[in-house]
């Protein structure tokens, strides 16, 4: 796009890593209310994970649906506020829930609103950038999810907890998404159509099959599913079990978490940015390495400080992981008309088999082998992702080989 400055890519990614991490906190807001939420409602784990499957299945349908449109239309911004708004309305109708049902239906319609937030902000990150930046950006827009999603989110959901009813925290908790809407209408600039469909007809086809003849995709489609299972298995089941295995009080359970979430920041740009000087693969392969250590001491050690340690210190590599898989490597290892569809099927696919029929399976599971042994889970699931990242082909074009990304 024409009119590219390196101001407006500065101020682009500042909103999209606040629009990210804003997107992340009304996604994780029920677990961090969970303690709270369980009993007065007499939720069991099934149900849980029952309400964290509706809302994912909702944003991976409709990120799949939305994005692709975005990408025939040319548009991202006038696309993007209307989901803003949405998802800021239907958080906020979580006061008027009384029932698991309620929770249910306000839930899934809030799925829909944010399931394309994470593609069209990952879009206008890319129209913004200048040569040399994107990986960067991605890496800061990425920590949002960890800066406020994961650090701020728990203490500030938690602390109105302590404050107000639970629906009253759902009230409170969507103000940072209208600020955000604010944010995005005053100073995130549209996208020229021309330019984006000009991009798109250069070549027919179906470009959802054509995405996947590129060798790192499927991969990576496969490595997303696995890594955001395990992110979410951690996210859902890891306030649970520091509050009963471990015995914190929620609001102590809310300041480990968001410890644990400010390394995943630092984590989260750290490995992009090194990822740049050494390689994708070699640095997503130490990340996930170290993604095993946090969970695999949850498992052997049930509730005991050191291994509440070990989840502050490295229960950040997990989602870590996922800018690589989800974004980076997808989006450089296709032609440029594919970057967005590259992107957007790792994402989908990761969200509706991960986050929507998972969160199913493993509250099942955690009601019958308890929450210790979803910390195993989690290591075993990053050790599959580790054995298909051992076969993708280095995609950071400083290293990788030419012949094996042919022109389109």
């Amino acid at each position: 796009m024409s009119g590219k400055s390196r101001e407006y890519g500065i101020t682009a990614t500042a909103i999209c890593f606040l629009a990210m991490g804003v997107m992340m906190l009304d996604r994780l807001s029920i677990n961090f209310l969970m303690p709270v939420l369980a009993p007065q409602l007499g939720l069991t784990n099934t149900d849980i994970g029952m309400l964290n499957a509706v809302f994912s299945i909702a944003w991976a349908v409709s990120a799949f649906l939305v994005a692709g449109w975005s990408d025939k239309l040319g548009y991202r911004k006038r696309i993007l506020v209307p989901c803003l708004i949405g998802t800021g309305v239907f958080m906020a109708a979580g006061v008027i829930c009384n029932t698991v049902t309620e929770l249910i239906v306000v839930r899934t319609i809030c799925g829909i609103f944010a399931g394309p937030l994470g593609a069209l902000l990952y879009a206008i990150v890319a129209d913004a950038s200048i040569e040399g930046t994107f990986g960067r950006n991605v890496g800061i827009v990425n920590a949002g999810i960890g800066a406020i999603g994961a650090t701020i989110g728990p203490i500030f959901i938690t602390q109105l907890a302590a404050q107000y009813s639970w629906q009253n925290t759902f009230l409170v908790a969507s103000i940072p998404t209208f600020v955000i809407v604010a944010a995005v209408i005053l100073w995130i600039k549209e996208v020229e159509p021309k330019a984006v469909d000009a991009a798109i007809e250069q070549k027919g086809g179906n470009v959802y099959k054509d995405v996947m003849k590129f060798k790192n995709v499927p991969l990576c489609v496969i490595m997303n599913v696995l890594a955001i299972i395990g992110y979410m298995t951690l996210m859902i089941f890891a306030p649970m079990y520091l509050v009963n295995v471990a015995k914190l009080s929620v609001q102590d359970m809310g300041w480990v978490t968001s410890a644990m979430g400010v390394l995943y920041v630092v984590f989260s740009i750290v490995t992009t940015k090194l990822s740049d000087n050494f390689g994708r693969k070699p640095v997503m392969v130490v990340c996930i390495v170290l993604s095993l250590l946090g969970p695999l001491a949850m498992y052997l050690a049930p509730g005991s400080m050191s291994a509440t340690w070990m989840y502050v210190l490295f229960g950040g590599f997990v989602p870590a992981v996922a800018p690589f898989v989800m974004t980076i490597i997808p989006m450089e290892s296709v032609p440029p008309r594919l970057i967005a569809t590259s992107m957007v099927v790792a994402q989908a696919s990761g969200d509706l088999i991960s986050g929507a029929i998972w969160p199913i399976i493993a509250g099942k599971i955690a009601d019958a082998a308890g929450l210790p042994f979803m910390m195993l889970v989690v290591v075993i699931l990053m050790a599959f992702s580790l054995v298909f990242g051992y076969f993708l082909d280095e995609s950071n074009p400083k290293f990788r080989n030419p012949a094996k990304f042919m022109a389109s």
